[in-house]
């Protein structure tokens, strides 16, 4: 598989990028570069199919999305005709909020035939450790009380 990092702002798709092995393809969203890395392609959210069919052409066949995005402003005039197709399910989902929305983004593109993974997969590395949970049973938090002042 080939894989794209698409990146959003800050440090996470560099440090993701240094992770592994050999540096993935790197698409950001127009006005969310991320730090310290040159995209190879930039894409609008009114673009995404327009975007899709690069992502295919270059072969790329896995996505980890990784750094932060904030909801960019739609132009529809920048809309092509097979992107303006998706404007209401992309609506009604930013109407319900941005885990809503960045679920419905991922459904589009795993839709296109892009196997979608996360950072803790493709380069577990930067994931920390698992923590150990304390023990809550009944029998560990109760306590002794403390005996009586003589």
């Amino acid at each position: 598989m080939t894989l794209a990092i698409i990146a959003g702002a800050g440090a996470l798709p560099a440090a993701l990028t240094a992770a592994l092995p050999m540096r993935p393809f790197i698409a950001a969203l127009d006005g969310f570069s991320p730090e310290g890395l040159t995209p190879d392609l930039t894409f609008r959210i009114e673009r995404l199919y327009p975007f899709f069919q690069a992502l295919h052409a270059a072969g790329i066949t896995e996505i980890a999305f990784a750094g932060a995005v904030r909801r960019p402003r739609l132009d529809p005039a920048l809309f092509d005709p097979i992107t303006a197709q998706i404007v209401p399910r992309l609506m009604q989902s930013m109407a319900q909020g941005d885990d809503a929305t960045l679920r419905e983004v991922i459904a589009f593109f795993e839709e296109d035939g892009f196997q979608i993974t996360g950072p803790a997969d493709i380069a577990p590395i930067l994931t920390p450790p698992k923590a150990s949970t304390p023990d809550t049973s009944p029998t560990a938090t109760k306590q002794t009380p403390p005996a009586p002042p003589r």
